[in-house]
C-alpha cells in the first residue's frame, strides 16, 4: 500500500486533472491558467457543490473484512483503485455498501475529501445537512450489494438495521432465516456470486501441503486458528462447503459434460511443462492449456490457482525446470 504522503500526492494530481478538466475553456492564457491551479485548494462556487467530505461517524465505522477469494471475483476488487496496489487474501480491508474494497488507509484519504465511492459514486453520510437531502433520495434508489453467505454472517441486530434502513417490513420475520429471505425478497439488495465450489478429490487434498491448505482456507476467509494438524484443515475446509470431494470417476463423467472441463486428452503419455513457462502464460493461454488437456478450471480466479490446478491434475506433468 502507498505511504500516506503519496497517497496524498495522487489525490491532489487526480484534483488537478478535474479542476483543468471542468475549467479548461476558462482559462484565456497561461498565466490564467497557473494562477487557477495554484489557486485549486480555494474552493470555487461549482466545487463547493459538489460531493462534501464523508461524516466523521462514517469514517470512524468503515466495515472491515478479510479479503476473500469471493471477493476478488469482481475485476474492480482485485486491486485498490485508489493507489492501484493489488488486494490480498487474508488483508484487511474496507468494503463498501456498493461491495467495492480499498485499503483502509486509502479509503479514509479519499473520504476524507468526497462521500463517493471511486467506482460507482454510491454516496456515503456526511455532516453537511443541506447535502444530506439529496443524498438520501438518491441513495434510495440505490441497492445494497452482498453476497448471500455475508448476510448470513451477521448478526440479528445488524440484519434488522439493514430492514429499518431499507424500509422492509419485519413483522412477520420470527429468527435470522426469516430477516434475510425478507432482505432479499424485498428487491433493496442485489445478492451477487461468489466462487463456486471447487472440486478436489481426497488425493488432491492429501497431496497438499499444510501452508498451501491454510491458504486455501483463508482465501475463502475461513480461520485456520488452533488447527495444526493437515486432517484439522482437510476436514475443515470440507465441512465449510467451500469444495465438492469427487472420486476420480466424478472427474471423467464431469469432463464429458462440463463446458469448463472438456473431455481429457487421450494422448498415452502426459505433456510436461516447467513452473517457469507456465508462470509465464496469461490467465487466457492457462484456460487454454487446461481445455487442451482436459483439466478444470472451474473455480480457479486467479492464475496461481489454474497453475495449481495443473499441477494436481493427473493429465500433466508439471516440473520444476
Amino acid at each position: 500500500m502507498y505511504s500516506g504522503c503519496r497517497l496524498i500526492i495522487i489525490l491532489k494530481v487526480i484534483m488537478a486533472f478535474d479542476f483543468l478538466f471542468n475549467n479548461m475553456n476558462g482559462f484565456a492564457n497561461y498565466n490564467d491558467f497557473n494562477m487557477g491551479v495554484n489557486n485549486m485548494n480555494t474552493p470555487s462556487a461549482s466545487q463547493k457543490n459538489g460531493p462534501p467530505p464523508a461524516s466523521r461517524k462514517t469514517l470512524n465505522s468503515l466495515p472491515l473484512v478479510k479479503v476473500t477469494a469471493d471477493d476478488l471475483l469482481e475485476e474492480t476488487n482485485k486491486e485498490c483503485t485508489i493507489c492501484l496496489d493489488p488486494q490480498v487474501h487474508g488483508s484487511l480491508a474496507a468494503k463498501l455498501p456498493c461491495g467495492h474494497l480499498y485499503h483502509v488507509q486509502c479509503l479514509q484519504e479519499w473520504l476524507s475529501l468526497h462521500c463517493t465511492c471511486p467506482v460507482c459514486k454510491y454516496e456515503l453520510e456526511t455532516d453537511d445537512s443541506d447535502y444530506e437531502a439529496g443524498r438520501k433520495a438518491r441513495m434510495r434508489q440505490r441497492k445494497l450489494r452482498c453476497r448471500k453467505d455475508e448476510l448470513e454472517k451477521k448478526s440479528v441486530m445488524v440484519l434488522r438495521d439493514m430492514a429499518r434502513q431499507f424500509s422492509v417490513n419485519t413483522s412477520n420475520c420470527v429468527d435470522k432465516r426469516d430477516l434475510i429471505d425478507a432482505l432479499i425478497a424485498s428487491g433493496k439488495i442485489e445478492v451477487v456470486d461468489g466462487v463456486p465450489p471447487i472440486e478436489y478429490s481426497k488425493n488432491d487434498l492429501s497431496k497438499m501441503g499444510v501452508n498451501e491448505l491454510r491458504n486455501i482456507l483463508v482465501s475463502f476467509g475461513l480461520s485456520t486458528t488452533g488447527m495444526i494438524e493437515k486432517s484439522e484443515l482437510i476436514n475443515r475446509l470440507i465441512d465449510s462447503g467451500r469444495v465438492v470431494i469427487t472420486s476420480e470417476m466424478d472427474h471423467l463423467q464431469r469432463g464429458a459434460t462440463d463446458p469448463s472441463s472438456p473431455t481429457p486428452t487421450t494422448q498415452p503419455s502426459r505433456k510436461s511443462f516447467s513452473r517457469e513457462h507456465l508462470s509465464g502464460l496469461s490467465v487466457r493461454e492457462l484456460k487454454n492449456l487446461m481445455r487442451e488437456n482436459g483439466v478444470s478450471f472451474a473455480g480457479c480466479v486467479e492464475k496461481a490457482e489454474m497453475i495449481r490446478a495443473l499441477e494436481i491434475s493427473e493429465n500433466v506433468n508439471v516440473t520444476e525446470t
